[in-house]
């Protein structure tokens, strides 16, 4: 049973180790997809941080986060660095949607099946560009953006 759940795991793991290399632009885009995704295609994810959401609270502290990268096997001296990669809303927690868009590690194909929509969301005045000021709006507020 051990060996099912790391395995399971083992994509979230390798997303979050990847965060460091990730982009501003690229967190705000994955908060996007992650906010259009079917929730029954994101059930590990779910079960995941219902986990180690201990406190109930509906975001991750950086203890919990402690907890996540112990579990994941992810070493522990990052902790810090996915905390600050992660929360993009700069309030010290973890909300759902900011850990579900560390934890995609979606191929091409698959980013690209989304990033239509992503793109119609960021293009707030829906004139077909993105502008300076809804690029902006989009780097200041992503969790905004992805609402």
């Amino acid at each position: 049973d051990n060996d099912k759940e790391a395995t399971r795991l083992t994509p979230m793991r390798q997303a979050l180790e990847k965060l460091p290399s990730r982009s501003h632009m690229d967190q705000c885009v994955m908060a996007c997809i992650a906010s259009q995704l079917n929730a029954t295609r994101l059930d590990y994810i779910n079960a995941a941080f219902e986990r180690w959401d201990v406190d109930g609270s509906g975001t991750l502290s950086a203890e919990e986060m402690g907890k996540v990268v112990a579990d994941l096997g992810v070493q522990n001296d990052v902790v810090d660095v996915m905390v600050r990669m992660l929360d993009t809303n700069g309030d010290g927690n973890i909300a759902y949607s900011e850990f579900v868009a560390g934890c995609l590690d979606l191929r091409r194909d698959q980013i690209m099946q989304y990033l239509r929509v992503a793109f119609s969301i960021f293009d707030t005045d829906k004139d077909g560009y993105i502008d300076k000021e809804e690029l902006t709006n989009m780097l200041l507020n992503p969790t905004h953006a992805a609402d």
